[in-house]
């Protein structure tokens, strides 16, 4: 994990920070966002992000995907406006909010999921204590991942590991039982962000 402020970033990190912006504001400036040329061949690779907004440094929005679907540059744009307007734990985010409070952005990059087969939950678990890795899991048609700042939380990986599965909403012992049906992928990225306020 890349966590980089904005004097650090290349062109590319600047760029999803001003793509992502963009879209979020558009929606106060009806700014318009076809004369986006894309500089760097990776904003038209298959990629996925997440896209995180903060209020003074606490969580405000959150939207990402984690299969990439979709162009790099368009699923910037769409988890931008979703996590600025559409996610449901939180209201739309206003004007007044980017103009009275401290508003950050926040935009992490995937690396493609990698498959690893593992022979058991401890097998899992000794990789995880070595590589505190970004995670999926998936059985049937239930699956889960966590945000990266979850290891700051979450740093043992027994705990780490129970508590993604009862987001994915899998029973423990079906996860266990079933241990050799799981689906579980491995990704990383790289994050960066920039305080998000009105330019004079």
């Amino acid at each position: 994990l890349l966590l980089l402020n904005l004097y650090s970033m290349n062109l590319f990190q600047k760029e999803c920070l001003k793509l992502a912006k963009r879209s979020i504001l558009e929606k106060f400036w009806k700014d318009s966002l076809k004369d986006f040329i894309p500089s760097d061949k990776k904003f038209l690779e298959q990629r996925a992000c997440f896209i995180t907004l903060r209020k003074t440094w606490n969580l405000r929005w959150c939207i990402w995907s984690i299969l990439a679907h979709q162009e790099l540059y368009k699923d910037i744009i769409s988890n931008a406006k979703s996590a600025a307007f559409n996610d449901p734990r939180f209201s739309p985010l206003t004007f007044e909010e980017i103009e009275k409070w401290d508003m950050f952005l926040d935009i992490t990059v995937l690396s493609p999921l990698e498959k690893i087969n593992f022979n058991s939950i401890e097998e899992l678990l000794k990789y995880l204590w070595k590589n505190r890795s970004w995670l999926v899991i998936k059985l049937w048609l239930r699956q889960a991942t966590f945000l990266p700042s979850v290891w700051k939380e979450l740093n043992n990986p027994e705990d780490f590991l129970i508590h993604l599965v009862y987001k994915a909403g899998i029973n423990p012992e079906d996860f266990r039982d079933n241990f050799n049906k799981v689906e579980i992928s491995v990704y990383d990225g790289e994050e960066f962000w920039e305080e998000l306020k009105i330019e004079n």
